[in-house]
């Protein structure tokens, strides 16, 4: 079972009230809101913001919720990153490559939205 450090206690929190919204948010919003001291521009900002947000879907999926990094997107594609759908594999959801060709990443967000928003939580 995955355990989530504060940190990553504390992004949940912001991804739990950005599902609320219906509405995603986008990497560099989330750096912002979060308070990280990433820039997307760096490649290892990039894989850190990753594993971050990694963990939070992984603890997600063991507690049979919908992965909640879906709600995080790209301004350049308004969906998730690659990495994204290589954990949606790893998790035994599909191919990562078909995955993201059929929009199963929109799907996920639309899943998450659907849950926190009928949530007590």
């Amino acid at each position: 079972m995955t355990e989530l450090t504060n940190e990553q206690k504390q992004i949940r929190e912001i991804l739990i009230e950005v599902a609320k919204t219906g509405r995603p948010i986008w990497y560099s919003d989330l750096i912002e809101r979060a308070g990280l001291n990433l820039n997307t521009v760096n490649p290892a900002h990039r894989k850190e913001l990753g594993h971050l947000l990694g963990a939070i879907s992984t603890y997600e999926y063991e507690n049979n919720r919908p992965m909640l990094s879906s709600v995080v997107v790209s301004k350049d594609t308004l969906m998730p990153s690659k990495g994204f759908y290589k954990l949606a594999e790893e998790l035994g959801n599909g191919n990562w490559q078909t995955l993201k060709e059929t929009y199963w990443g929109i799907e996920e967000m639309n899943r998450a939205f659907k849950f926190w928003q009928n949530s007590n939580k």
